[in-house]
Protein backbone atom coordinates (compact mmCIF):
# COMPACT_ATOMS: atom_id res chain seq x y z
CA UNK A 1 0.00 0.00 0.00
CA UNK A 2 1.44 3.44 -0.65
CA UNK A 3 1.20 5.01 3.05
CA UNK A 4 0.22 3.36 6.71
CA UNK A 5 -3.34 5.40 6.91
CA UNK A 6 -5.77 2.81 6.89
CA UNK A 7 -9.55 3.46 6.90
CA UNK A 8 -10.78 1.30 9.73
CA UNK A 9 -13.77 -0.97 8.83
CA UNK A 10 -17.03 1.19 10.05
CA UNK A 11 -20.86 0.74 9.77
CA UNK A 12 -22.50 3.23 7.38
CA UNK A 13 -26.00 1.50 6.54
CA UNK A 14 -25.65 2.36 3.33
CA UNK A 15 -26.37 -1.00 2.23
CA UNK A 16 -30.63 -1.27 1.15
CA UNK A 17 -32.20 -4.61 1.70
CA UNK A 18 -28.81 -6.10 1.52
CA UNK A 19 -27.34 -4.65 -1.50
CA UNK A 20 -24.27 -2.90 -2.34
CA UNK A 21 -25.48 0.75 -3.47
CA UNK A 22 -23.87 3.58 -5.20
CA UNK A 23 -23.27 5.45 -1.98
CA UNK A 24 -21.48 2.32 -0.19
CA UNK A 25 -19.17 2.11 -3.29
CA UNK A 26 -18.74 5.88 -3.04
CA UNK A 27 -17.69 6.11 0.60
CA UNK A 28 -15.24 3.77 -0.19
CA UNK A 29 -13.76 5.43 -3.33
CA UNK A 30 -13.76 8.60 -1.75
CA UNK A 31 -11.22 7.50 1.19
CA UNK A 32 -9.03 6.19 -1.53
CA UNK A 33 -9.02 9.32 -3.52
CA UNK A 34 -7.97 11.19 -0.72
CA UNK A 35 -5.06 9.38 0.12
CA UNK A 36 -6.08 6.49 2.13
CA UNK A 37 -3.60 3.16 1.50
CA UNK A 38 -6.05 0.46 3.38
CA UNK A 39 -9.51 0.62 2.55
CA UNK A 40 -11.11 -1.72 4.59
CA UNK A 41 -14.64 -1.74 3.62
CA UNK A 42 -17.83 -2.25 6.34
CA UNK A 43 -18.67 -6.13 7.73
CA UNK A 44 -20.10 -8.45 4.84
CA UNK A 45 -22.21 -10.62 5.77
CA UNK A 46 -20.41 -14.23 4.63
CA UNK A 47 -24.16 -16.51 5.31
CA UNK A 48 -27.82 -15.95 5.82
CA UNK A 49 -27.49 -16.47 9.33
CA UNK A 50 -25.24 -13.52 9.55
CA UNK A 51 -28.00 -10.88 7.99
CA UNK A 52 -29.17 -9.20 11.15
CA UNK A 53 -30.37 -6.09 9.45
CA UNK A 54 -31.31 -5.19 5.91
CA UNK A 55 -28.27 -2.69 6.10
CA UNK A 56 -25.83 -5.18 5.84
CA UNK A 57 -24.53 -6.46 2.97
CA UNK A 58 -24.14 -9.69 1.41
CA UNK A 59 -21.15 -11.69 0.49
CA UNK A 60 -22.43 -14.96 0.13
CA UNK A 61 -23.87 -14.99 -3.51
CA UNK A 62 -23.63 -13.42 -6.49
CA UNK A 63 -26.36 -11.01 -5.73
CA UNK A 64 -23.63 -8.14 -5.24
CA UNK A 65 -20.74 -9.17 -7.29
CA UNK A 66 -21.89 -6.15 -9.95
CA UNK A 67 -21.04 -3.71 -6.93
CA UNK A 68 -18.47 -5.08 -5.14
CA UNK A 69 -16.15 -5.18 -8.71
CA UNK A 70 -17.46 -1.37 -8.85
CA UNK A 71 -15.40 -0.77 -5.52
CA UNK A 72 -13.03 -2.28 -5.95
CA UNK A 73 -11.90 -0.90 -9.22
CA UNK A 74 -12.89 2.46 -8.22
CA UNK A 75 -10.18 2.46 -4.86
CA UNK A 76 -7.77 1.06 -7.32
CA UNK A 77 -7.96 3.70 -9.88
CA UNK A 78 -7.52 6.30 -6.71
CA UNK A 79 -4.16 4.07 -5.77
CA UNK A 80 -5.74 2.31 -2.50
CA UNK A 81 -5.97 -1.63 -2.05
CA UNK A 82 -9.02 -2.41 -1.09
CA UNK A 83 -10.26 -4.48 1.96
CA UNK A 84 -13.28 -6.89 2.57
CA UNK A 85 -14.64 -7.65 6.10
CA UNK A 86 -15.83 -11.14 6.60
CA UNK A 87 -18.40 -11.25 9.51
CA UNK A 88 -20.72 -13.28 11.27
CA UNK A 89 -22.65 -12.02 14.45
CA UNK A 90 -23.06 -15.34 15.85
CA UNK A 91 -25.19 -14.92 19.14
CA UNK A 92 -25.23 -11.20 18.81
CA UNK A 93 -28.68 -11.02 16.98
CA UNK A 94 -29.59 -7.68 18.75
CA UNK A 95 -31.55 -6.28 15.19
CA UNK A 96 -33.77 -9.51 14.80
CA UNK A 97 -35.07 -10.12 17.76
CA UNK A 98 -37.07 -13.68 16.88
CA UNK A 99 -34.04 -15.59 15.14
CA UNK A 100 -32.58 -17.95 17.12
CA UNK A 101 -28.76 -17.50 16.78
CA UNK A 102 -26.12 -19.95 16.47
CA UNK A 103 -23.07 -19.62 19.33
CA UNK A 104 -20.24 -21.19 20.56
CA UNK A 105 -21.67 -22.20 23.86
CA UNK A 106 -24.97 -22.17 25.43
CA UNK A 107 -24.80 -18.59 27.23
CA UNK A 108 -26.88 -15.78 26.55
CA UNK A 109 -25.63 -12.59 24.49
CA UNK A 110 -24.80 -10.01 26.98
CA UNK A 111 -26.94 -7.37 25.96
CA UNK A 112 -29.94 -9.32 24.25
CA UNK A 113 -30.07 -11.81 26.54
CA UNK A 114 -30.81 -14.00 22.86
CA UNK A 115 -30.53 -17.54 23.81
CA UNK A 116 -28.33 -19.35 21.32
CA UNK A 117 -28.14 -22.78 19.57
CA UNK A 118 -24.69 -24.48 20.33
CA UNK A 119 -23.25 -24.92 17.19
CA UNK A 120 -22.40 -28.29 15.90
CA UNK A 121 -19.10 -29.56 14.49
CA UNK A 122 -20.84 -30.09 11.14
CA UNK A 123 -21.91 -26.42 11.70
CA UNK A 124 -18.49 -25.28 12.12
CA UNK A 125 -17.47 -26.71 9.47
CA UNK A 126 -19.85 -25.21 7.08
CA UNK A 127 -19.49 -21.33 8.24
CA UNK A 128 -15.58 -22.28 7.80
CA UNK A 129 -16.17 -22.71 4.44
CA UNK A 130 -19.30 -19.87 4.37
CA UNK A 131 -15.92 -17.34 4.93
CA UNK A 132 -13.54 -19.31 2.45
CA UNK A 133 -16.15 -19.18 -0.69
CA UNK A 134 -16.88 -15.35 0.45
CA UNK A 135 -13.19 -14.57 0.60
CA UNK A 136 -12.71 -16.11 -3.08
CA UNK A 137 -15.68 -14.05 -4.43
CA UNK A 138 -13.93 -10.71 -3.45
CA UNK A 139 -10.99 -11.86 -5.06
CA UNK A 140 -12.52 -12.18 -7.99
CA UNK A 141 -14.40 -9.26 -7.56
CA UNK A 142 -11.25 -7.39 -7.32
CA UNK A 143 -10.78 -6.82 -3.47
CA UNK A 144 -7.12 -7.10 -2.33
CA UNK A 145 -7.67 -8.87 0.51
CA UNK A 146 -9.77 -9.36 3.78
CA UNK A 147 -10.35 -8.58 7.18
CA UNK A 148 -11.85 -11.18 9.55
CA UNK A 149 -13.63 -9.71 12.09
CA UNK A 150 -13.08 -11.08 15.30
CA UNK A 151 -13.77 -8.15 17.92
CA UNK A 152 -16.35 -6.91 20.07
CA UNK A 153 -17.55 -10.07 20.48
CA UNK A 154 -18.50 -11.54 17.63
CA UNK A 155 -18.58 -14.96 16.31
CA UNK A 156 -14.70 -15.28 15.83
CA UNK A 157 -14.36 -13.62 19.04
CA UNK A 158 -16.69 -15.86 20.91
CA UNK A 159 -14.38 -19.01 20.13
CA UNK A 160 -11.51 -16.72 21.11
CA UNK A 161 -12.78 -15.79 24.45
CA UNK A 162 -12.46 -17.57 27.89
CA UNK A 163 -15.69 -15.92 28.73
CA UNK A 164 -17.52 -16.55 25.81
CA UNK A 165 -16.08 -20.15 24.63
CA UNK A 166 -16.88 -22.97 27.46
CA UNK A 167 -16.68 -26.21 24.41
CA UNK A 168 -14.89 -29.45 25.50
CA UNK A 169 -14.06 -30.28 22.05
CA UNK A 170 -11.56 -29.53 19.96
CA UNK A 171 -12.81 -25.87 19.07
CA UNK A 172 -12.71 -24.92 23.02
CA UNK A 173 -10.31 -25.13 26.23
CA UNK A 174 -6.75 -23.88 26.11
CA UNK A 175 -5.23 -20.83 23.64
CA UNK A 176 -4.99 -23.80 20.75
CA UNK A 177 -8.67 -24.98 21.20
CA UNK A 178 -10.03 -21.43 21.32
CA UNK A 179 -7.93 -20.33 18.30
CA UNK A 180 -8.83 -23.01 15.79
CA UNK A 181 -11.70 -21.83 14.27
CA UNK A 182 -9.83 -18.97 12.95
CA UNK A 183 -6.80 -20.60 12.03
CA UNK A 184 -8.85 -22.46 10.04
CA UNK A 185 -10.65 -20.08 8.42
CA UNK A 186 -7.47 -18.19 7.61
CA UNK A 187 -5.64 -21.66 6.22
CA UNK A 188 -8.44 -22.05 4.08
CA UNK A 189 -8.38 -18.60 2.73
CA UNK A 190 -4.96 -18.67 2.16
CA UNK A 191 -5.24 -22.42 0.25
CA UNK A 192 -8.04 -20.80 -2.04
CA UNK A 193 -6.80 -17.66 -2.59
CA UNK A 194 -3.01 -17.75 -2.91
CA UNK A 195 -0.43 -16.35 -1.32
CA UNK A 196 -0.38 -12.13 -2.92
CA UNK A 197 -4.08 -12.52 -1.22
CA UNK A 198 -4.41 -9.91 1.88
CA UNK A 199 -5.69 -11.81 5.23
CA UNK A 200 -6.06 -9.87 8.36
CA UNK A 201 -7.55 -10.35 11.30
CA UNK A 202 -9.35 -8.07 13.65
CA UNK A 203 -9.75 -9.28 17.41
CA UNK A 204 -9.74 -8.20 21.14
CA UNK A 205 -6.97 -6.59 22.69
CA UNK A 206 -9.04 -6.22 25.86
CA UNK A 207 -12.94 -7.38 26.38
CA UNK A 208 -12.73 -5.17 29.68
CA UNK A 209 -14.72 -8.00 31.18
CA UNK A 210 -13.66 -10.39 34.16
CA UNK A 211 -12.72 -13.88 32.22
CA UNK A 212 -12.59 -12.20 28.69
CA UNK A 213 -9.24 -11.42 26.70
CA UNK A 214 -7.19 -9.40 28.70
CA UNK A 215 -3.55 -8.01 27.19
CA UNK A 216 -1.45 -10.79 28.36
CA UNK A 217 -4.67 -13.46 27.22
CA UNK A 218 -4.75 -11.25 23.58
CA UNK A 219 -0.35 -11.58 23.51
CA UNK A 220 -1.06 -16.10 24.18
CA UNK A 221 -3.63 -16.12 21.39
CA UNK A 222 -1.65 -13.38 19.10
CA UNK A 223 1.40 -15.77 19.03
CA UNK A 224 -0.25 -18.71 18.06
CA UNK A 225 -2.22 -16.88 15.37
CA UNK A 226 0.67 -15.28 14.03
CA UNK A 227 2.79 -18.56 14.15
CA UNK A 228 0.34 -20.02 11.04
CA UNK A 229 1.99 -17.94 8.34
CA UNK A 230 -1.62 -17.65 7.03
CA UNK A 231 -2.09 -13.69 7.99
CA UNK A 232 -0.61 -10.53 6.71
CA UNK A 233 -1.65 -8.16 9.73
CA UNK A 234 -3.15 -8.06 12.63
CA UNK A 235 -5.76 -5.51 14.20
CA UNK A 236 -6.57 -4.88 17.87
CA UNK A 237 -10.27 -3.78 18.74
CA UNK A 238 -11.53 -3.20 22.58
CA UNK A 239 -15.17 -4.15 24.61
CA UNK A 240 -17.69 -6.57 23.62
CA UNK A 241 -21.21 -7.16 23.71
CA UNK A 242 -21.71 -6.12 27.21
CA UNK A 243 -21.07 -3.11 29.52
CA UNK A 244 -17.60 -2.58 27.81
CA UNK A 245 -19.16 -2.07 24.62
CA UNK A 246 -18.51 1.43 24.83
CA UNK A 247 -14.82 1.39 24.97
CA UNK A 248 -14.48 -0.19 20.96
CA UNK A 249 -15.50 3.16 20.27
CA UNK A 250 -13.06 5.82 22.68
CA UNK A 251 -14.73 9.00 22.45
CA UNK A 252 -13.81 12.99 23.68
CA UNK A 253 -13.27 11.14 27.50
CA UNK A 254 -10.89 8.91 26.31
CA UNK A 255 -7.30 9.83 25.88
CA UNK A 256 -6.16 10.86 22.64
CA UNK A 257 -4.56 6.89 21.01
CA UNK A 258 -5.94 5.67 24.48
CA UNK A 259 -5.21 1.95 23.39
CA UNK A 260 -1.54 2.11 21.59
CA UNK A 261 -0.02 0.98 24.41
CA UNK A 262 -1.93 -2.15 24.34
CA UNK A 263 -1.47 -2.07 20.43
CA UNK A 264 2.80 -1.92 21.14
CA UNK A 265 2.29 -5.54 23.26
CA UNK A 266 0.65 -7.14 20.96
CA UNK A 267 3.57 -5.88 18.00
CA UNK A 268 6.17 -7.39 20.48
CA UNK A 269 4.59 -10.48 20.48
CA UNK A 270 3.26 -10.90 16.81
CA UNK A 271 6.81 -11.88 15.80
CA UNK A 272 7.48 -9.40 12.99
CA UNK A 273 3.23 -9.49 11.53
CA UNK A 274 2.10 -6.02 11.30
CA UNK A 275 -0.11 -4.84 13.40
CA UNK A 276 -2.68 -1.73 13.16
CA UNK A 277 -3.20 0.47 15.75
CA UNK A 278 -6.35 2.51 16.35
CA UNK A 279 -8.72 3.88 18.72
CA UNK A 280 -8.92 7.79 19.09
CA UNK A 281 -6.20 8.69 16.63
CA UNK A 282 -7.23 11.64 14.47
CA UNK A 283 -3.77 13.87 13.96
CA UNK A 284 -1.16 13.29 11.84
CA UNK A 285 1.59 14.04 14.59
CA UNK A 286 -0.43 11.53 16.79
CA UNK A 287 -0.15 9.09 13.75
CA UNK A 288 3.66 9.56 13.06
CA UNK A 289 4.38 9.01 16.69
CA UNK A 290 2.40 5.71 16.38
CA UNK A 291 4.84 5.12 13.81
CA UNK A 292 7.61 6.30 14.64
CA UNK A 293 7.79 5.06 18.38
CA UNK A 294 6.69 1.64 17.42
CA UNK A 295 3.30 1.42 18.43
CA UNK A 296 2.00 0.11 15.30
CA UNK A 297 2.90 -0.71 11.87
CA UNK A 298 -0.08 0.60 10.19
CA UNK A 299 -2.43 3.29 11.63
CA UNK A 300 -5.91 2.98 11.59
CA UNK A 301 -9.13 5.51 11.70
CA UNK A 302 -12.41 5.84 11.01
CA UNK A 303 -14.03 8.59 12.59
CA UNK A 304 -11.28 11.16 11.33
CA UNK A 305 -12.24 9.94 7.87
CA UNK A 306 -15.56 10.10 8.50
CA UNK A 307 -15.24 13.87 9.08
CA UNK A 308 -12.65 14.38 5.76
CA UNK A 309 -12.32 12.14 3.67
CA UNK A 310 -9.32 13.92 2.37
CA UNK A 311 -7.23 13.38 5.46
CA UNK A 312 -4.30 11.16 4.49
CA UNK A 313 -3.56 13.53 1.32
CA UNK A 314 -3.47 16.80 3.18
CA UNK A 315 -1.69 14.68 5.67
CA UNK A 316 0.79 14.00 3.16
CA UNK A 317 0.98 17.92 2.08
CA UNK A 318 1.56 19.67 5.43
CA UNK A 319 -1.94 21.05 4.80
CA UNK A 320 -3.33 22.74 8.59
CA UNK A 321 -7.51 22.68 6.68
CA UNK A 322 -8.27 18.88 7.85
CA UNK A 323 -11.61 19.24 8.70
CA UNK A 324 -11.80 18.03 12.48
CA UNK A 325 -13.23 14.72 14.29
CA UNK A 326 -14.41 15.49 18.04
CA UNK A 327 -15.05 11.95 19.21
CA UNK A 328 -18.51 13.07 20.40
CA UNK A 329 -19.54 9.86 18.80
CA UNK A 330 -22.75 11.68 17.34
CA UNK A 331 -21.52 9.33 14.13
CA UNK A 332 -21.99 6.34 15.64
CA UNK A 333 -25.34 7.10 17.18
CA UNK A 334 -27.21 7.39 13.90
CA UNK A 335 -25.65 3.83 12.45
CA UNK A 336 -26.70 2.27 15.92
CA UNK A 337 -29.75 3.75 15.72
CA UNK A 338 -30.11 2.21 11.99
CA UNK A 339 -29.75 5.47 10.23
CA UNK A 340 -27.17 6.05 7.49
CA UNK A 341 -24.22 7.20 8.54
CA UNK A 342 -24.20 10.85 9.29
CA UNK A 343 -21.39 13.66 10.40
CA UNK A 344 -22.73 16.78 11.47
CA UNK A 345 -18.92 18.32 10.48
CA UNK A 346 -19.12 16.54 7.10
CA UNK A 347 -22.28 17.84 4.65
CA UNK A 348 -20.80 15.64 2.01
CA UNK A 349 -20.34 12.44 3.26
CA UNK A 350 -20.64 9.67 0.88
CA UNK A 351 -21.57 11.71 -1.68
CA UNK A 352 -19.24 11.28 -5.14
CA UNK A 353 -16.72 13.67 -5.16
CA UNK A 354 -16.76 13.87 -1.32
CA UNK A 355 -12.50 14.21 -0.86
CA UNK A 356 -12.24 17.00 -3.57
CA UNK A 357 -15.61 18.71 -2.22
CA UNK A 358 -14.21 21.82 -0.78
CA UNK A 359 -11.11 22.21 -3.31
CA UNK A 360 -13.81 22.29 -6.43
CA UNK A 361 -16.49 24.89 -5.11
CA UNK A 362 -17.72 26.74 -7.79
CA UNK A 363 -16.96 30.16 -8.71
CA UNK A 364 -19.78 31.63 -8.69
CA UNK A 365 -20.60 34.02 -12.02
CA UNK A 366 -21.06 37.03 -10.58
CA UNK A 367 -19.32 38.12 -7.16
CA UNK A 368 -22.09 39.57 -4.69
CA UNK A 369 -21.59 41.38 -1.01
CA UNK A 370 -23.05 39.33 1.01
CA UNK A 371 -23.89 39.89 5.52
CA UNK A 372 -24.10 37.06 7.25
CA UNK A 373 -25.61 37.83 11.02
CA UNK A 374 -24.35 35.46 13.93
CA UNK A 375 -20.54 33.95 14.22
CA UNK A 376 -21.93 30.13 15.49
CA UNK A 377 -21.43 27.33 12.92
CA UNK A 378 -24.04 27.81 10.90
CA UNK A 379 -22.63 31.97 10.45
CA UNK A 380 -19.07 30.55 9.90
CA UNK A 381 -20.02 27.77 7.72
CA UNK A 382 -22.19 30.04 5.25
CA UNK A 383 -19.47 32.68 5.38
CA UNK A 384 -16.50 30.68 4.63
CA UNK A 385 -18.48 28.91 1.72
CA UNK A 386 -19.65 32.36 0.42
CA UNK A 387 -15.92 33.16 0.11
CA UNK A 388 -14.64 30.17 -1.15
CA UNK A 389 -17.24 30.89 -4.23
CA UNK A 390 -15.99 34.10 -4.83
CA UNK A 391 -18.46 36.33 -2.56
CA UNK A 392 -17.41 39.38 -0.52
CA UNK A 393 -18.73 38.58 2.96
CA UNK A 394 -18.94 40.54 6.36
CA UNK A 395 -19.19 38.17 9.09
CA UNK A 396 -20.91 40.15 12.17
CA UNK A 397 -21.08 38.47 15.77
CA UNK A 398 -22.14 39.97 18.76
CA UNK A 399 -19.40 38.15 21.13
CA UNK A 400 -15.62 38.78 20.88
CA UNK A 401 -14.82 35.36 19.63
CA UNK A 402 -16.99 32.86 16.82
CA UNK A 403 -18.63 29.89 18.00
CA UNK A 404 -22.22 30.93 19.48
CA UNK A 405 -23.41 28.57 22.05
CA UNK A 406 -21.22 25.75 20.55
CA UNK A 407 -18.08 27.26 22.28
CA UNK A 408 -19.93 27.44 25.24
CA UNK A 409 -20.26 23.92 24.90
CA UNK A 410 -16.73 23.23 24.53
CA UNK A 411 -15.98 25.38 27.93
CA UNK A 412 -17.71 22.43 29.88
CA UNK A 413 -15.92 19.96 32.01
CA UNK A 414 -14.90 16.80 29.35
CA UNK A 415 -16.25 18.89 26.02
CA UNK A 416 -13.37 20.70 24.87
CA UNK A 417 -12.82 18.69 21.72
CA UNK A 418 -15.90 20.35 20.19
CA UNK A 419 -14.41 23.74 19.89
CA UNK A 420 -11.87 22.12 17.19
CA UNK A 421 -15.01 22.80 14.98
CA UNK A 422 -15.16 26.32 15.99
CA UNK A 423 -11.14 26.63 15.34
CA UNK A 424 -11.68 25.01 11.87
CA UNK A 425 -14.58 27.33 10.49
CA UNK A 426 -12.65 30.56 11.98
CA UNK A 427 -9.34 29.44 10.32
CA UNK A 428 -11.72 28.83 7.12
CA UNK A 429 -13.06 32.32 7.34
CA UNK A 430 -9.63 33.66 8.16
CA UNK A 431 -8.54 32.05 4.47
CA UNK A 432 -10.80 33.15 2.82
CA UNK A 433 -10.57 36.76 3.66
CA UNK A 434 -14.25 37.49 5.25
CA UNK A 435 -14.27 40.46 6.73
CA UNK A 436 -15.19 40.07 10.80
CA UNK A 437 -16.79 42.27 12.82
CA UNK A 438 -17.13 40.58 16.24
CA UNK A 439 -17.73 41.85 19.76
CA UNK A 440 -20.45 44.11 19.28
CA UNK A 441 -24.25 43.35 18.53
CA UNK A 442 -25.95 45.02 15.37
CA UNK A 443 -28.88 45.93 14.25
CA UNK A 444 -30.87 46.59 11.01
CA UNK A 445 -29.73 49.74 10.13
CA UNK A 446 -26.06 48.77 11.16
CA UNK A 447 -26.06 45.95 8.75
CA UNK A 448 -27.98 47.25 5.63
CA UNK A 449 -25.53 49.90 6.05
CA UNK A 450 -23.01 48.42 3.86
CA UNK A 451 -26.39 47.74 1.16
CA UNK A 452 -25.58 43.83 1.07
CA UNK A 453 -27.33 42.17 -1.80
CA UNK A 454 -27.97 39.16 0.37
CA UNK A 455 -28.08 39.44 4.22
CA UNK A 456 -28.07 35.84 6.03
CA UNK A 457 -29.43 36.04 9.51
CA UNK A 458 -27.97 33.09 11.59
CA UNK A 459 -28.64 34.43 14.53
CA UNK A 460 -29.51 30.87 16.20
CA UNK A 461 -33.07 29.83 18.19
CA UNK A 462 -34.16 30.78 21.56
CA UNK A 463 -35.69 28.11 23.76
CA UNK A 464 -38.69 28.41 25.38
CA UNK A 465 -39.85 26.48 28.64
CA UNK A 466 -41.52 23.98 28.80
CA UNK A 467 -45.70 24.44 28.77
CA UNK A 468 -46.27 22.45 31.85
CA UNK A 469 -43.40 24.37 34.01
CA UNK A 470 -44.46 28.36 33.11
CA UNK A 471 -44.43 30.23 35.95
CA UNK A 472 -43.57 33.67 37.05
CA UNK A 473 -40.66 32.34 38.65
CA UNK A 474 -36.77 32.76 36.99
CA UNK A 475 -36.21 30.72 34.02
CA UNK A 476 -33.02 30.39 32.19
CA UNK A 477 -31.72 28.17 29.81
CA UNK A 478 -28.67 26.01 30.78
CA UNK A 479 -26.29 27.62 28.65
CA UNK A 480 -26.89 30.91 30.53
CA UNK A 481 -26.61 29.05 33.73
CA UNK A 482 -23.36 27.80 32.95
CA UNK A 483 -22.49 31.66 32.15
CA UNK A 484 -24.19 32.44 35.06
CA UNK A 485 -23.29 30.24 37.79
CA UNK A 486 -21.31 32.09 40.18
CA UNK A 487 -24.38 33.63 40.45
CA UNK A 488 -26.66 31.10 40.52
CA UNK A 489 -24.88 29.63 43.28
CA UNK A 490 -25.03 32.63 45.53
CA UNK A 491 -28.86 32.20 45.23
CA UNK A 492 -30.93 31.08 47.86
CA UNK A 493 -34.06 28.08 47.25
CA UNK A 494 -34.25 25.35 44.87
CA UNK A 495 -33.71 24.49 41.16
CA UNK A 496 -35.24 22.28 38.92
CA UNK A 497 -33.18 21.88 35.44
CA UNK A 498 -35.18 20.12 33.48
CA UNK A 499 -33.76 18.54 30.46
CA UNK A 500 -35.49 17.76 27.13
CA UNK A 501 -32.65 16.73 24.65
CA UNK A 502 -30.69 14.49 27.04
CA UNK A 503 -27.69 15.34 25.31
CA UNK A 504 -24.01 14.98 26.64
CA UNK A 505 -23.75 19.02 27.19
CA UNK A 506 -27.09 19.09 29.79
CA UNK A 507 -25.36 16.71 31.51
CA UNK A 508 -21.87 18.55 31.64
CA UNK A 509 -24.11 21.41 32.70
CA UNK A 510 -25.30 19.91 35.73
CA UNK A 511 -21.57 20.12 37.01
CA UNK A 512 -23.00 23.63 38.19
CA UNK A 513 -24.26 21.76 41.65
CA UNK A 514 -24.47 18.51 42.69
CA UNK A 515 -27.78 19.22 44.22
CA UNK A 516 -28.89 20.15 40.54
CA UNK A 517 -28.87 16.92 38.84
CA UNK A 518 -30.11 14.77 42.53
CA UNK A 519 -32.89 17.55 42.21
CA UNK A 520 -34.09 16.63 38.45
CA UNK A 521 -34.23 12.86 38.71
CA UNK A 522 -36.05 12.79 42.34
CA UNK A 523 -38.38 15.41 40.84
CA UNK A 524 -39.35 13.70 37.77
CA UNK A 525 -39.38 10.29 39.98
CA UNK A 526 -41.38 11.68 42.09
CA UNK A 527 -44.08 12.84 39.30
CA UNK A 528 -44.29 9.40 38.02
CA UNK A 529 -45.12 7.86 41.08
CA UNK A 530 -47.55 10.62 41.67
CA UNK A 531 -49.49 9.69 38.34
CA UNK A 532 -49.29 6.50 38.59
CA UNK A 533 -51.15 6.32 42.14
CA UNK A 534 -53.83 8.64 40.87
CA UNK A 535 -52.41 11.73 41.48
CA UNK A 536 -52.54 15.23 39.90
CA UNK A 537 -49.63 15.95 38.15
Amino acid sequence: VRNRVALAATLTNFGRDNTVTDRWVSFLVERAQGGTGLVISEVIAVDPEALAQQAIVNGFDDANDAGFRAAAEGVDAAGGALIGQLWHPGRQQLWHPTKSPMGVSEQPDALSWTVPHVMSRLEIERVVEAYVRTAARLQRCGFAGVELHGAHGYLIGQFLSPWSNTRDDVFGGDVEGRTRFVRDIGAGIRTTCGRNFIVGLKMPGDEGITGGISPDEAERLTRQIAATGDFDYLSYGQGNFSLSLETHVPDLHFRPGHFIDIHKRMRAASAGLPVMALGRINTPALAERVIAEGYGDLVGMARALIADAAWAEKARRGRLDIRPTIFDNWCWGEVHLGKPLAEHNNPYLGNPGEASAEASLTRAAVSRQITVVGAGPAGLEAAWVAAARGHQVTLYGASPSPGGRLRLDAALPGRSAVGAIVEYQHQRVQHFGVKLRFGKPVDGDTVLAGAPDVVVLATGASLRPPPSLLSDGDSVTAADAYVLRNRIRARKGRALFFDMDHGASAVSYTHLTLPTILLVYISVVAVSLKKKRGGGG
